[in-house]
């Protein structure tokens, strides 16, 4: 039966280099049985597990990581929505710009960043900070867009500026510790560093709850909620399909389960590394998940000292993140 199984899965992998959908409507009729949980196993739902376990073995093949350079970079890779797309275009730039302060304040200089969109705001004179047009119109579909975007930033790195490191994915509206890519870089570890705490911040309150996963009032650990939260291990020269770890890297709260099939070791960092802002309008499935975050941060917020310490630390203080991210929409 084996056998059988794995001969069916890969003429469905032949055909899906042809035509993946006409490879996904072949198995979406079926049921094959039921698991314990009496949930129904499809034919359907077999072949994306078996397709993503091949393409992470052809991946593994082609890309045979090289020990790490004496200096090695992280690439900062930062899709943000278009202006017609932001609820607020000058809360967008407002948060931007404290994302990319938050780099500019890093202990260590070895960083750079690429940033993805279909405006060009302004951007810090500085030579590691990159910007990039993105010339498609896809913002109706929000997760496209930003996919999309994605994809071109690592195109852009691997094709004009190829620096060997690590590429960590970074949403534009999230803040990250002044000593993160210093601790990153000097832990040299040759597959995914993950982030495992951090904050959760409400812009339009103020208020802010950890997100440590160590149980009670402190929250799911931060790569669970926050997608900036993970920085992968690439050689430029050495690196086929990048996309393929985008697309495994989207259900980011499990990568215990994705990064192995790349076959990357996890190292989690353990300080607070980074805060995930939300409620300003233009989060990813905000309708889907708002009320509940905003109720999670309420209900184990920090007291109002605690919170200036923590913005202190990241080098801010709360009077600074409203008054850059509380402007009036154009």
């Amino acid at each position: 039966m084996k056998g059988l199984y794995r001969a069916w899965l890969y003429s469905l992998w032949q055909i899906s280099f042809i035509d993946e959908n006409a490879a996904l409507r072949l198995t979406s009729g079926f049921v094959l049985a039921k698991d314990k949980n009496h949930i129904q196993i499809r034919p359907k739902d077999l072949y994306r597990r078996g397709l993503k376990r091949y393409k992470s073995a052809i991946w593994r093949a082609l890309n045979k990581q090289r020990p790490l350079p004496k200096q090695p970079t992280i690439t900062f890779l930062v899709p943000l929505i278009s202006k017609q797309r932001s609820k607020n275009w000058n809360r967008t730039i407002g948060l931007l710009h404290l994302t990319i302060n938050s780099l500019l304040a890093q202990n260590d200089p070895n960083w750079q960043v690429i940033i993805v969109c279909q405006e060009k705001p302004d951007l810090p004179d500085d030579p590691r900070v990159h910007f990039r047009r993105f010339e498609k119109d896809v913002s109706s579909n929000l997760r496209t867009d930003k996919w999309m975007k994605l994809a071109l930033a690592y195109r852009v790195w691997i094709r004009e500026l190829p620096k060997d490191g690590y590429l960590f994915p970074l949403d534009a509206d999230d803040l990250l510790h002044p000593d993160l890519v210093r601790r990153i870089l000097n832990k040299r570890h040759q597959g995914a560093v993950i982030l495992k705490r951090g904050f959760m911040l409400n812009v339009k309150s103020g208020e802010m709850s950890r997100l440590f996963g160590q149980g009670r009032n402190t929250g799911i650990a931060f790569f669970g909620t926050c997608g900036s939260s993970a920085a992968i291990r690439v050689s430029p020269d050495h690196f086929y399909k990048p996309t393929y770890v985008a697309q495994s890297y989207i259900d980011h709260g499990k990568p215990q389960i994705h990064f192995p099939l790349f076959g990357y070791d996890i190292l989690y960092m353990n300080f607070p590394a980074g805060i995930y802002c939300l409620n300003h309008g233009d989060n990813m499935d905000w309708d889907v998940r708002s009320h509940g975050q905003i109720a999670t941060i309420r209900k184990n917020a920090l007291n109002p000292g605690h919170r200036d310490k923590v913005l202190q630390r990241f080098g801010l203080t709360l009077e600074a993140f409203m008054r850059l991210t509380h402007t009036p929409s154009e």
